[in-house]
């Protein structure tokens, strides 16, 4: 499935705890007074990617030790089913990662 972001980072030491990927979304009708990222505003911007792009770069952030993911924007929902498909695709990435690890449980609290 395509989806349009302004881009990503990892490791990412904010916007939530640990080491985190962060993924910017591009495109947001709302136009909150205050945004600090009006530049994901414009839906023809950033870039086209698919999820699965993307999810191979939280499988690569996963082997490196990541901690979280952490999804802003622009507004996610405005893509609500690449959103939903790349939050399924996180999760089940995540968990099969703590299972190769050797252990059911979270190595820090759940951050996803």
């Amino acid at each position: 499935m395509e989806i349009r972001l302004d881009g990503t980072h990892y490791p990412l030491e904010t916007l939530g705890p640990g080491r985190r990927l962060g993924i910017w979304f591009q495109g947001c009708t709302l136009a909150c007074a205050g945004c600090m990222s009006r530049h994901t505003w414009d839906p023809a911007g950033g870039a086209p990617t698919t999820v699965s792009e993307v999810l191979a770069r939280w499988r690569k952030a996963l082997a490196e030790g990541a901690d979280g993911l952490t999804v802003s924007g622009g507004e996610p929902l405005q893509q609500a089913a690449a959103l939903a498909e790349l939050l399924t695709g996180a999760a089940r990435l995540r968990d099969e990662a703590r299972r190769h690890e050797g252990s059911a449980g979270p190595r820090t609290p759940d951050l996803l």
